[in-house]
């Protein structure tokens, strides 16, 4: 799902590859998870 997101948006397979990463990080709960993917498609997302 991340990285399909981000795939719009970046184009450079190198790029993609490291936000992706970034935002597939687990978080301790589910909740913290959900809140830390939440925050890094903010962050990247270009809409």
């Amino acid at each position: 799902m991340v990285k399909e997101k981000f795939s719009r948006y970046y184009s450079d397979a190198a790029e993609l590859e490291r936000i992706t990463n970034k935002c597939s990080q687990q978080g301790t709960t589910p909740v913290e998870t959900a809140l830390k993917l939440a925050e890094c498609i903010n962050e990247y997302s270009l809409e």
